[in-house]
């Protein structure tokens, strides 16, 4: 593995404080092989589906309508729905808008995959 030239002193003073890293991709080949960096995040979500941790996950797709990159969001309950929102999006999103009530009402329990800027959001819609 290349070196990065950080050190403790340097990852603290970007993320903050943290207990470990660690690196990881998942051992599901389909996962890993369409994902943005190793598909970590759709293996967990898909263990905690299995695992019945939670009953969906909010998470959000991109697609093209008109020569125009679109995002939406939806609620995952199955596998094979996770696909659809593997890789990066670098696309402005309206998460109060779009996802915020997908979360309301959605009756079970829901996993939220979000930007720290988003879990903002809903920290400050948890604790009204």
């Amino acid at each position: 593995m290349a070196k990065t030239g950080w050190n403790e002193l340097t990852a603290k003073q970007y993320i903050g404080d943290f207990r470990s890293t660690d690196f990881g991709y998942s051992l599901i080949e389909p996962i890993r092989a369409n994902a943005a960096s190793g598909g970590m995040i759709s293996t967990i979500i898909i263990d905690g589906l299995r695992s019945k941790r939670f009953d969906g996950a909010l998470l959000c797709r991109s697609y093209v309508e008109n020569n125009e990159v679109k995002t939406q969001y939806y609620i995952a309950t199955k596998e094979e729905e996770i696909a659809q929102s593997q890789g990066s999006k670098y696309i402005a999103v309206r998460f109060g808008v779009d996802a915020v009530p997908l979360i309301k009402a959605f009756p079970g329990k829901v996993a939220v995959v979000c930007l720290p800027c988003e879990a903002t959001i809903l920290n400050n819609l948890r604790s009204k």
